[in-house]
């Protein structure tokens, strides 16, 4: 399997939030069909990391744009959930958009990128966390956390693609 991996530490800090970049590109062996239909899937999420999501919910849907609301659940050392809505855009140029519009990311983005190689597709994601004061001591390990999440969502989505 080939891969290529691309990170990015780069980090700002206002008086309320903490911002973190993470830049990440995998080379998958599959059809960018395919991952177009997995990505706006978004409520079969909940499969690929069931201990992770407890629940995904779409709250509104129209031809332009998809608002869910999701709650995640954190079994470290104490049990937290973070309930959350985000708004997300397939755009017809291959890639998606998200906005995180409520919750303790608000303002974080994601956008991902989708292209046809002559091995599979690449998908490039760029993530623009905004990290609430609140959180801002686990920041880093917010941001690993987010980067691992991302990394095994792309590849369940393409051991799911193969099958």
């Amino acid at each position: 399997e080939n891969t290529e991996k691309v990170d990015s530490k780069n980090q700002t800090e206002t008086n309320s939030e903490k911002t973190a970049e993470v830049i990440l590109a995998e080379k998958l062996a599959h059809a960018e069909d395919k991952y177009k239909y997995l990505y706006a899937d978004f409520e079969n999420f909940k499969k690929y990391f069931p201990h992770l999501i407890k629940s995904i919910t779409i709250i509104e849907k129209n031809d332009l744009e998809t608002t869910t609301q999701e709650i995640f659940t954190f079994n470290s050392f104490i049990k937290h959930e973070i309930k959350q809505q985000s708004k997300h855009k397939v755009l017809p140029t291959n890639q998606l958009e998200t906005k995180i519009v409520e919750g303790p990311f608000k303002g974080s983005s994601l956008h991902v990128s989708y292209n046809k190689t002559e091995t599979g597709t690449k998908v490039v994601v760029l993530a623009d966390l905004k990290i609430a004061l609140k959180y801002r001591i686990l920041s880093n390990p917010i941001k690993n956390s987010y980067k691992q999440f991302l990394t095994g969502l792309l590849y369940k989505m393409n051991t799911e693609a193969l099958e």
